[in-house]
């Protein structure tokens, strides 16, 4: 009796929190793996920037050198700097440059100018640095338009002297719109976009078209890994080169540069190589062997330690692509 009362307090349990049992669902067949492909591994980014040139032809000094030297008029070129070297401008110019560095460090070549191709590891690193980079010149570009630039003719005029022109300098709001960005991400387009029902029955058309872009993509991403070996072989020739020497020698003085970039170079093959080249991923290995472990200031103290890294980085030159890259 016992056993009969506790099954009804069960079903009587059931009933209480909602009635049925519900069933089991269906075993299902495994989830496929999902294949990479290159819209899903990168992505492409065009950045844009503008700034104010403040290096101007003086016309008139350039035909006075040349008359002074009696040479034709065209032989000779007189610039100034119309902002006398003012210090914001001089940092704005230098964060314009470091926005583009950034830009060109975590992507790789895809047009000839302007679209570039980020892998999709390196999209938070490129978002955060750069956008952070862009929005700091933003904001000092803000407040050397609306604080300083009305304020700092007399004395740009007073160290131009007989160079000053005044038509050279425009209202503040127009210096502001020179330093404009541009950040723009796109997918990568691959041959499956191309849309059939446009073209009916002309089946051969389309698969020409695949197949010629296949051969453009490919063509792009072998582009990008150019920039790679490109970028690579005069930096670890260079390290060749400064630790070519004996305890008993003349330090080269090399920089504690002559090891981090080759560590950036490391990071950029790892996370650039788009196709998966092996050639790549095993040379990368390689120098990151070599270098496992190593500081500049071993390399200084032990000959031997240089000894050894260079033989390892010889090996690496000897591996790397002899074709033209470009």
């Amino acid at each position: 009796m016992s056993n009969v009362t506790e099954i009804k307090r069960d079903e009587e349990q059931l009933d209480w929190v909602g009635g049925e049992v519900a069933p089991l669902p269906e075993p299902t067949a495994p989830t496929a793996p999902r294949i990479a492909t290159l819209s899903s591994s990168a992505m492409l980014v065009t950045l844009g920037l503008g700034e104010w040139g403040t290096s101007k032809k003086d016309k008139a000094q350039s035909r006075k050198v040349a008359d002074d030297n009696q040479a034709q008029r065209d032989t000779a070129a007189v610039y100034k700097d119309i902002m006398g070297g003012n210090a914001t401008v001089k940092t704005l110019k230098s964060m314009t440059a470091d926005i583009r560095k950034a830009h060109y460090e975590l992507t790789r070549a895809w047009e000839s100018k302007g679209t570039r191709i980020l892998p999709s590891v390196n999209f938070f690193e490129y978002k955060d640095c750069v956008t952070k980079l862009i929005a700091e010149r933003s904001a000092l570009a803000d407040t050397f338009c609306n604080d300083e630039y009305d304020f700092i003719t007399i004395p740009i005029k007073a160290s131009l002297g007989g160079l000053y022109d005044e038509s050279l300098y425009p209202q503040a709001h127009v210096v502001r719109a020179k330093y404009w960005d541009e950040l723009v991400f796109a997918p990568v387009p691959e041959s499956g976009h191309f849309v059939a029902e446009l073209f009916g029955q002309a089946q051969d058309d389309l698969d020409k078209m695949r197949a010629d872009f296949d051969v453009y993509t490919n063509k792009k991403l072998q582009r990008a890994a150019n920039e790679t070996w490109k970028e690579l072989r005069p930096v670890v020739i260079n390290m060749s080169k400064m630790l070519d020497y004996s305890d008993t020698e003349k330090s080269t003085g090399f920089k504690d540069t002559l090891v981090t970039n080759v560590l950036g170079l490391i990071k950029i093959m790892r996370s650039c190589n788009l196709t998966n080249d092996v050639r790549m991923t095993n040379i990368a290995d390689k120098l990151e062997t070599a270098l496992y472990g190593v500081t500049p200031d071993a390399l200084r103290v032990s000959g031997a330690l240089r000894a050894k890294t260079k033989q390892q980085v010889d090996e690496v030159i000897a591996q790397l692509p002899t074709l033209d890259l470009f």
